[in-house]
C-alpha cells in the first residue's frame, strides 16, 4: 500500500496509532488530527474557560451549513452546542442532529434551548452507560491534571471519546464536556479534590 505513485492519506481509529503494535512503525509521521481547542488552556484548574477563537470555529462549522437565524430560536443556542462538544466535530454534529430531530418531533418551528439540553443530556447518559464506575477517578485526576495518570484505564477512555485530546504547542487531554455535568464525574471531583 505504500508502493503506490501518488498520495493517499489513511485514516484510522486513535487506538490503532496508540497500540503496543507501533503503527508508527509502519507508517512513518502518524498526524493525529486533534480537536479544536475551544479552551484557554490552564494547567492547573479543574474548570476551564472558553478561547473565543475555537468556539467561533465550532460555531461556525454549522454556521455554514444552515441558516442559523432559521433554525436556532436563540444563536446562542449553537454556543451551548459548541461549549458540549469539547471541540470534538462528530459530537457537535451529532448533537446538533439530535436536537433538530427533538425540536421537529416536539413541533418546535427553530429550535429552542429544551430541545438543545435534550441532546446534551443523551449525549452524557450514553456516556455513562459505557464508563465503568472506576474510570471516574481518572477522569477526575485528569480534569486536574490533564494529563493520563493510569494509562489502562486513560486509553480506554480516550478511545471512546470520554477523554479528548488537544496538542499543537503542549499535548494535553481533559474530559469530554457533556461528562463533566454527570453526576459520578462530580462526585469523582469533589472526592479527588477533598483528598487529604
Amino acid at each position: 500500500m505504500r508502493e503506490l505513485a501518488c498520495t493517499i492519506i489513511y485514516t484510522v481509529p486513535i487506538a490503532i496509532l496508540y497500540s503496543s503494535r507501533r503503527m508508527g512503525g509502519i507508517f512513518e509521521n502518524p498526524h493525529i488530527v486533534p480537536m479544536i481547542n475551544i479552551y484557554a488552556f490552564e494547567r492547573s484548574s479543574a474548570e476551564l474557560g472558553y478561547d473565543p477563537v475555537g468556539l467561533s470555529q465550532m460555531v461556525d462549522l454549522i454556521a455554514k451549513r444552515v441558516e442559523v437565524g432559521a433554525v436556532f430560536a436563540d444563536p446562542e443556542l449553537l454556543v451551548t452546542l459548541a461549549k458540549a462538544s469539547g471541540g470534538h466535530l462528530r459530537q457537535m454534529m451529532r448533537m446538533t442532529r439530535q436536537a433538530l430531530l427533538t425540536g421537529l418531533g416536539r413541533g418546535h418551528s427553530k429550535l429552542e434551548a429544551d430541545d438543545v439540553t435534550y441532546a446534551i443530556g443523551q449525549e452524557m447518559q450514553g456516556f455513562e452507560r459505557i464508563i465503568p464506575t472506576e474510570a471516574y477517578a481518572e477522569l477526575a485526576q485528569v480534569a486536574i491534571k490533564k494529563e493520563l495518570t493510569d494509562e489502562t484505564i486513560g486509553r480506554s477512555l480516550l478511545f471512546n471519546t470520554a477523554i479528548l485530546e488537544y496538542n499543537g504547542g503542549t499535548r494535553w487531554v481533559y474530559p469530554n464536556p457533556v461528562i463533566q455535568d454527570s453526576e459520578p464525574f462530580k462526585r469523582a471531583l469533589t472526592q479527588y479534590l477533598n483528598q487529604p
